[in-house]
């Protein structure tokens, strides 16, 4: 039986599950458009995904379809534009001490200091897109958008040369961790680079994560390296919300982003 705890500001169903869910049990999800669409349906454990997930758009078509494990995209996913499938990734988890993170299938991981994790496709290409997560010890009194903007502030001034520029800056919840997300571009010679990184801030650990790539390949990357940052999950065990905090494909997640504006106004 489905119980719903959670409702749009107009009182219809956002998210609903069995009772116990929220204290760690299983039980199928569903999660709704505003209007009464459903937007998700998938199983939950020890409240993370796992098995088939479903996501559909506001017009009640495919989004995307695939398998989870243990909280993490696993294996073949297939991602729909107007009930077309248009996209194919197989994704696998790099698990590193403390946290895991999703990868396309096939990035190889190569250790570089300061650096937790540094996956790279067709290592040596200076063309090639790379992910890497650190770790940094941030102050008890400093919040995480303060911090992001005194370090992008000091790299505008060290990069200057380099043209480098802040594009974007903005809050999110990466899982249930506060976090700052950030877009920035360095030119390097007739090259330009894009970055996009988030800073999750976990007590007074800070991890960035940091996903490069040049110019002329950053449309066909940046939504795979938003669902990289998007996985990213601390091995620990975390404070649960009000409601689980799903994983959702970006072209929706952006759907939830603007429901979420119009509540919050």
């Amino acid at each position: 039986m489905q119980k719903t705890l959670i409702t749009w500001p107009d009182g219809m169903p956002r998210q609903s599950y069995p009772p116990g869910v929220l204290d760690g049990g299983a039980g199928l999800v569903r999660e709704y458009h505003p209007g009464g669409r459903l937007m998700a349906l998938g199983q939950v454990d020890n409240f993370l995904q796992q098995g088939l997930w479903k996501y559909y758009n506001q017009s009640g078509l495919r989004s995307a379809v695939g398998i989870f494990r243990d909280g993490m995209p696993h294996g073949r996913w297939l991602y729909y534009s107007e009930d077309r499938e248009y996209r194919v990734v197989h994704w696998e988890t790099a698990k590193r001490e403390g946290f895991r993170i999703c990868l396309p299938q096939g990035w190889q991981g190569v250790s570089q200091e300061g650096h937790v994790l540094h996956c790279i496709q067709g290592q040596g290409d200076p063309d090639s897109p790379w992910i890497s997560v650190s770790q940094h010890g941030i102050r008890a009194d400093m919040g995480i958008r303060e911090f992001t903007l005194q370090l992008l502030t000091r790299s505008e001034k060290s990069l200057r040369a380099m043209h480098f520029q802040i594009q974007e800056m903005e809050p999110q919840w990466i899982r249930n961790l506060e976090a700052c997300v950030a877009l920035t571009t360095v030119d390097q010679g007739k090259r330009r680079l894009f970055t996009r990184m988030a800073f999750i801030q976990d007590d007074e650990d800070l991890y960035k994560v940091q996903a490069v790539c040049p110019e002329g390949t950053w449309p066909l990357y940046r939504v795979l390296f938003e669902e990289c940052l998007r996985s990213f999950l601390l091995v620990k065990p975390q404070t649960p919300l009000k409601g689980l905090h799903l994983l959702y494909p970006p072209e929706l997640d952006e759907e939830r982003g603007t429901y979420e504006d119009k509540a919050a106004g």
